[in-house]
């Protein structure tokens, strides 16, 4: 049963590793060809387009594979989904870019053509992801591998043409700064044709007007979708509140000191989403059967991956957070300059924050399956809220260093909420305990050898990185393989 699963999740971790990897590399190239204002601005767009994304979104990918998994049509989820999606980022984009012109930090006119292009690359997004959906229920993602890896490389290779070649002269700055957003556009525009393609031989695409149906998805995707956006809104409101809470003089370089951890961290933090989408299809179907000690187990199991694989990240980032910043960006973000704070200081609360995220993701995506979704709104509703109260509290005090505080904090009251409402509406336990403990001995004896290791034999920036890494990648995974084989060979 979990066989099938784990050879569909296989080609969308591999993709996700890669295009990481390239995420990592533009994240390198944007802090060393533009300066910290432009860099902060260029973060500020996407941040405030993201959560524009989720409100045209409304958690649709996520109820297209539940639907399709429930043994409803195809063609009518996705010609219905892709209407109203549309529809929604109409409304939802003109309101935008009409508060670009509002909005004090966004009124220039640079700002305005940058969100002109991001509000098409948005809605070319969601209609990939509607795309994806039906590949993912149809279990046939190895076609979004492909579309995907070249979107991402194809990114990368037009944001290099741009910013080392056509516009890397200062006097071309802006120039280069716009090109960014070109560059997003035009890949993701080949990817959605790619997609397009590959879906055409799955299903008949078009769109649909349903109305009756159409209704239907948007009452059910509301709850989930407005959990997601509220989920969104405390991840990104901190760049905001930075901007409004501290100096003229401070604002930016807090913002820009504190986006280059965070980036890193969303873009590790989809690495195990494709995962938990494979799951969904699988885990609707056994709730529809009421099979939940197949539930259980296969919970269990994507508890134990999920805890193990971030555990592992933050070990590492700990160990080499200074040389992760080196590679990445330049010696600026390491040297205290606001409240003597840098970006190497908040970065044990950044990736703390992904044991808790993939966690509470899994938790989610149960209540999803068991078509409980609607529990998920108070939940976020009620730790937004609480997010934005320390925010304002923290920010003038502790600035981005607090910001980093408050969203771990609203993490991990985040799973404690879900973990209690899985366990009393799903019937669903904390599974394999003495194994998540045996990880955590293995992380403390991992994280002071290395740190002997490091501090006796470090061999340069670059090369330790690739050569302990692979030692901790192979000790790490071994390890986590013996003590979880059996547990794994039932699942097959």
């Amino acid at each position: 049963m979990y066989k099938k699963l784990a050879s569909n999740t296989l080609a969308q971790i591999f993709s996700k590793v890669v295009t990481a990897l390239i995420a990592l590399i533009l994240i390198s190239v944007l802090t060393r060809t533009l300066p910290i204002e432009y860099f902060w601005a260029y973060n500020k767009i996407y941040n405030y387009f993201a959560i524009v994304a989720f409100l045209a979104d409304l958690g649709l990918y996520t109820l297209m594979i539940r639907e399709i998994s429930a043994w409803k049509s195809t063609e009518k989820v996705l010609w219905n989904s892709l209407s109203l999606r549309v529809f929604l980022w109409v409304i939802v984009s003109i309101a935008a870019l009409l508060l670009t012109l509002i909005l004090p930090w966004f009124s220039s006119g640079i700002i305005f053509v940058a969100s002109s292009f991001i509000a098409v690359f948005t809605i070319l997004s969601l209609i990939n992801s509607s795309f994806l959906a039906v590949m993912q229920a149809h279990m046939k993602i190895e076609y979004h591998f492909i579309s995907f890896v070249w979107w991402k490389i194809l990114h990368l290779l037009l944001i290099l043409l741009f910013c080392f070649w056509i516009f890397s002269p200062e006097p071309l700055l802006d120039m280069r700064f716009i090109s960014l957003f070109v560059a997003g556009l035009l890949s993701v525009m080949f990817t959605t044709y790619l997609n397009y393609r590959y879906v055409s031989r799955i299903v008949n695409v078009k769109f649909l007007l349903d109305f009756n149906y159409i209704k239907e998805l948007f009452y059910t995707s509301l709850p989930y979708g407005a959990a997601l956006f509220l989920s969104v809104v405390y991840f990104r409101i901190d760049i905001l509140l930075l901007w409004f809470l501290e100096e003229d003089s401070l604002w930016n370089i807090s913002i820009a000191l504190y986006s280059l951890p965070m980036k890193i961290v969303e873009v590790l933090m989809v690495l195990w989403v494709f995962y938990l989408n494979s799951l969904l299809p699988r885990l609707t179907e056994l709730y529809k059967k009421t099979d939940i000690l197949w539930v259980q187990k296969i919970f269990s199991l994507s508890f134990k991956i999920l805890f193990s694989f971030s555990l592992a990240l933050y070990i590492l980032s700990q160990l080499f957070a200074s040389d992760i910043i080196q590679i990445l960006a330049h010696s600026e973000y390491l040297s205290p300059t606001v409240h003597n704070y840098s970006s190497l200081d908040i970065f044990p609360l950044v990736f703390g924050i992904l044991i808790f995220h993939f966690l509470a993701l899994l938790y989610s995506y149960l209540l999803i399956a068991s078509e409980k979704q609607s529990l998920l709104l108070k939940v976020h509703f009620f730790v937004t809220l609480i997010n934005i109260v320390w925010n304002i509290i923290l920010i003038p005090y502790f600035s981005f260093y607090g910001a980093a505080i408050v969203t771990l904090i609203s993490q991990v009251f985040l799973l404690i909420i879900l973990l209690f409402i899985v366990g009393r509406h799903c019937k669903i336990t904390i599974p394999l305990l003495m194994q998540c403990f045996y990880s955590i001995l293995l992380w403390v004896f991992l994280f002071y050898f290395y740190t002997g290791i490091l501090t006796n034999f470090p061999l340069g920036v670059f090369l330790q990185v690739f050569i302990y890494w692979t030692i901790f990648a192979f000790i790490y995974g071994l390890w986590e393989y013996l003590i979880s084989k059996k547990y794994i060979k039932s699942l097959i």
